[in-house]
């Protein structure tokens, strides 16, 4: 076998492997699996490349035997066509892979957003207990007031305080008050 047909039979390989890949992919899109997706889009880019690769030796081989431009023009743009399709399943196959990122994303910050919001009405509860107990039992405010606080407990309260739920500058500055640091 020749050098030409060798390497036309190696482009017609290729863009069998192409034409078939294309026809897989929204099959595999449906499936909805992203291993496979990003598995599938790997090999398209990868045949793509390899059948880019025996176009330009086919090409090569046309220009060193002196084929006519226009002949070698024609040529290539036939085999570009079939490109095509696969730029578009490449596009689609991207297109689902950054959509399901952007899926995934979005279930995390709700999720972080419930988290929060659980939070703020504990510290709300919290806060209405205290009140209340504040008002039913004078003697444990006084109690609470009077009790000295450690620096290193009134950082650690501090701490926890700022990093679990924002608290108003006023109420921040309460507390910070009540338990010098």
């Amino acid at each position: 076998m020749d050098e030409k047909t060798k390497a036309a039979t190696d482009l017609e390989t290729r863009l069998t492997q192409l034409s078939l890949a294309v026809k897989r992919s929204q099959s595999i899109i449906e499936s909805g699996k992203r291993v496979a997706i990003n598995r599938h889009l790997e090999a398209l880019q990868t045949t793509a490349k390899e059948a880019s690769r025996c176009k330009l030796a086919v090409e090569a081989i046309k220009i060193v035997e002196k084929e006519d431009q226009t002949v070698i023009n024609e040529w290539s743009n036939e085999i570009d066509a079939k490109f095509d399709a696969a730029d578009e399943a490449t596009i689609r196959l991207e297109k689902w892979l950054a959509d399901a990122d952007k899926a995934e994303q979005f279930v995390t910050q709700e999720e972080q957003l419930k988290f929060e919001l659980k939070l703020h009405e504990k510290k709300l509860q919290m806060q209405a207990e205290l009140a209340q107990s504040s008002v039913e039992k004078p003697e444990t405010q006084k109690f609470i007031e009077s009790t000295p606080i450690s620096s290193t407990e009134a950082k650690a309260v501090k701490r926890i305080l700022g990093t679990t739920t924002a608290i108003d500058g006023d109420r921040m500055n309460d507390l910070l008050e009540a338990y010098s640091l």
